[in-house]
């Protein structure tokens, strides 16, 4: 399962990837989530923690507990802003450190990529035991 909020993002996505079976939904997931019905191996969030906020803590964790299979993987990949250049969202996170405390689960492993003076974190976390 993809979700966008955008049509022409899932129409796009259909067009290249609909012949792999994935089922494509255009999707507000701020205000959808709970309708998820699904359990997923592995769950993706990227670039889009600056588009839910300020509820992306409830979104994250409710979709890793109630949709992820125990031993299931979230991925997340989230730029950050230079603190001088981040406009919205400083008083929910103004780094990684600020997001990593909002998921509560596991991390395997994170990787840093700096790219034009922007940070950009990739994050595997891991369902099982808490944090």
């Amino acid at each position: 399962m993809a979700v966008d909020i955008a049509p022409t993002a899932i129409i796009k996505a259909k067009g290249k990837y609909g012949h792999l079976g994935i089922d494509f939904e255009v999707m507000d997931i701020q205000k959808s989530y709970r309708s998820i019905r699904k359990k997923f191996d592995l769950i993706v969030m990227s670039q889009l923690m600056w588009y839910i906020l300020p509820h992306f803590e409830k979104v994250v964790n409710y979709l890793a507990g109630k949709n992820l299979k125990r031993g299931g993987y979230l991925l997340v990949s989230q730029t950050f802003y230079k603190p001088h250049e981040q406009k919205y969202g400083k008083e929910f996170v103004s780094s990684v450190e600020d997001m990593l405390k909002l998921i509560e689960m596991n991390i395997v492993e994170m990787m840093g990529i700096n790219r034009l003076g922007n940070h950009n974190a990739v994050i595997l976390f891991k369902k099982g035991s808490g944090r």
